[in-house]
């Protein structure tokens, strides 16, 4: 039987904890999580994205575990991005869903990655540039 991710995952972190990991180890443990992961992504092709599963995906997300969970950066970066691609297959699916709610958040969770004011603000880089043809 195939190991799940998480547990293999699990493995990888206990290992990577290690004060110093054997390389072949990790290697093989990394190998093993991609693979399982790869194999769950595979999964989501073929299962089809309808009204209800699209909704309890978002009120999973919307939480309030995963509100709380926002205070970090990396989660409040989670949150965002979940939010963004749901959004719009939510509104998709069902026109009359008022995504007031979750536009809002999304613009107070956007905030909070600007760059603060001040003279090490990062200047000159256009973000839009990167998708430009050279």
């Amino acid at each position: 039987k195939a190991k799940s991710f998480t547990s293999l995952f699990a493995t990888l972190r206990t290992t990577m904890g290690e004060p110093i990991p054997p390389p072949d180890r990790v290697a093989e443990e990394a190998d093993e999580a991609a693979q399982a992961l790869n194999r769950w992504l595979r999964s989501f092709a073929r299962e089809p994205f309808d009204l209800p599963k699209v909704r309890g995906l978002l009120d999973a997300v919307d939480s309030p575990a995963h509100k709380d969970a926002g205070r970090t950066w990396d989660m409040a970066a989670q949150r965002y991005l979940a939010l963004k691609s749901l959004r719009p297959s939510l509104k998709a699916l069902d026109p009359t869903w008022p995504d007031e709610l979750v536009t809002s958040e999304l613009d107070a969770l956007s905030r909070r990655f600007e760059s603060p004011e001040g003279p090490d603000r990062p200047r000159g880089f256009d973000p839009g540039s990167l998708f430009k043809e050279r």
